[in-house]
C-alpha cells in the first residue's frame, strides 16, 4: 500500500512536471515564433531605408562623376549664344556702315557734281565779264558786241544763283562778290582809272571767294561728309 501511494506520488510529480515543461515549451516557441516575426517585419523597412540611401548617394556620385559634362554643356551654350548676339551686333553695324558709307558716297558725287557745275558758271562769269570790260575800254563804240557779252554774263550769274544757298555764309559771300563785279562790269562807257581798279578788286575778290567755297567742300568729299 505504501508502495502504491509512493508510486502515485512519483506518477503525479512528473506528470505535473511534464506539463510545466511542456508549456514552457510551448511559451518558448511562441517566443521564438514572434521573434521570427519581428525580424522577418523589420529586416524589409532596414532594407527598405538601406535601399533609398543607396539610390541617392547613387544618384549623387553620377551628378558629380558628370558634372565636368554639365559644365562643359552649359559653357558650349552660353558661347553659342554670345556669339549669335555678337554676330547680330555686328551685322547691325555693319548694316549701318554700309549704308552711311553708301550715302556718304552718293553725297560726295551730288558735291562734285554741283562743285564742277559752279566751277564752270564761274569761269564762263568771270571770262564774259572780262571781255565785256575790255570791250568798254577798247571799242565802246561795238554795242552790239557789248550788248551779246552783257547777256552772257546776266545768263551765267542766273546759273550762279541758282546753284548756291544764300543761307550758307560761304556762298552767301561768293553772291556779294558777283554783284559787286556786276556792277562794275555794267557801268558807264571808257570807264575811268579809278572804275578800273574796282573792277579789278572785284574780280579778285571774286576768286577769292570761290577758291574758299571750293576748299570747303574739297575737306567735306574728302571726309565723305
Amino acid at each position: 500500500m505504501k508502495n502504491i501511494l509512493t508510486i502515485s506520488t512519483f506518477l503525479f510529480f512528473f506528470t505535473f512536471s511534464f506539463g510545466q515543461n511542456e508549456k514552457e515549451i510551448i511559451k518558448i516557441d511562441s517566443l521564438k515564433k514572434d521573434s521570427k516575426t519581428e525580424i522577418s517585419i523589420n529586416i524589409p523597412k532596414t532594407f527598405k531605408i538601406e535601399n533609398v540611401t543607396s539610390d541617392e548617394q547613387n544618384l549623387r556620385n553620377t551628378l558629380l562623376k558628370n558634372m565636368p559634362w554639365i559644365a562643359a554643356i552649359l559653357i558650349a551654350l552660353l558661347t553659342i549664344l554670345a556669339n549669335y548676339i555678337t554676330s547680330l551686333q555686328l551685322r547691325k553695324t555693319t548694316k549701318e556702315n554700309l549704308e552711311n558709307q553708301f550715302k556718304a558716297t552718293i553725297s560726295t558725287k551730288n558735291r562734285q557734281a554741283w562743285i564742277n557745275e559752279l566751277r564752270q558758271n564761274l569761269s564762263e562769269y568771270l571770262s564774259y565779264s572780262l571781255y565785256l570790260s575790255i570791250l568798254k575800254n577798247s571799242n565802246p563804240a561795238n554795242t552790239a558786241e557789248r550788248n551779246k557779252m552783257f547777256e552772257k554774263l546776266i545768263l551765267a550769274q542766273s546759273k550762279i544763283e541758282l546753284l548756291v544757298n544764300h543761307n550758307k555764309p560761304e556762298q552767301k559771300k561768293l553772291l556779294d562778290s558777283i554783284d559787286k563785279l556786276f556792277s562794275s562790269s555794267s557801268n558807264s562807257d571808257n570807264p575811268s582809272e579809278n572804275e578800273n581798279i574796282a573792277y579789278r578788286n572785284a574780280r579778285t575778290e571774286l576768286i577769292n571767294s570761290s577758291r574758299n567755297l571750293f576748299d570747303i567742300h574739297w575737306k567735306k568729299i574728302k571726309d565723305l561728309k
